[in-house]
């Protein structure tokens, strides 16, 4: 499988470089290899995206790389390895993305409460990620209700389907809010996918899970 047309829009390369040792801790290195070849990415193999900030990997090359995990072990196998990995993403973005590492220090910060405290480090994420990669993302928050936009979404771009994508994106949302007090045991569902027609991809979080 060869990846789509260039996006014109780029990740930081931590994204999948923690993507593809999320994968590699599940498939082991020959399988990631394996998954390289099929999406047409081996140049990956000997000379992986490294671990920075620098914004190189085309979402069109990250979201192949996803296709060609469904196409290797089935949508509902590639799902939940996906999600697993993008945890690994999310310990990445903790150590890498300064903006997001100060908050979860700031005192003001863990005073807030529980609730306002998920909302706020999804708000300097989308912020962060907006600034490091170009990405349009937002948080909508409001009457105890949080969700997660993105208007360009590296999971699934150029893909189509008849349900969600995402999967590495709820993967790292649910990782990145573990961290906090009270969050332990939050979940994300997508209930809109631009691979579905949508417009933006939209993330609905729910503190206690309940997927």
């Amino acid at each position: 499988m060869s990846p789509t047309a260039a996006s014109g829009h780029h990740l930081p390369n931590f994204f999948a470089s923690a993507l593809l040792q999320g994968l590699e801790d599940l498939l082991g290195a020959h399988g990631v290899q394996a998954l390289l070849r099929l999406a047409d990415l081996g140049q990956w193999v000997q000379s992986p995206p490294d671990v920075s900030l620098s914004a190189e990997v085309d979402f069109a090359e990250f979201a192949t790389l996803q296709a060609s995990l469904a196409d290797l072990y089935g949508n509902r196998s590639a799902r939940t390895m996906a999600r697993r990995a993008g945890r690994e993403i999310a310990q990445r973005m903790a150590e890498l993305l300064a903006d997001i590492s100060s908050l979860l220090e700031e005192p003001a910060f863990k005073a807030l409460e529980v609730e306002e405290r998920g909302a706020r480090l999804l708000e300097a994420l989308a912020q962060a990620l907006n600034q490091a990669s170009g990405r349009q993302d937002r948080v909508e928050y409001n009457a105890g209700s949080l969700r997660y936009v993105a208007a360009a979404c590296p999971d699934c771009w150029g893909r189509t389907s008849g349900q969600p994508l995402c999967a590495v994106t709820s993967g790292w949302l649910e990782g990145l809010l573990s961290l906090l007090d009270g969050w332990e045991s939050a979940s994300i569902q997508e209930v809109a996918c631009v691979a579905m027609g949508a417009d933006r991809c939209t993330f609905e979080v729910n503190r206690h899970g309940g997927t």
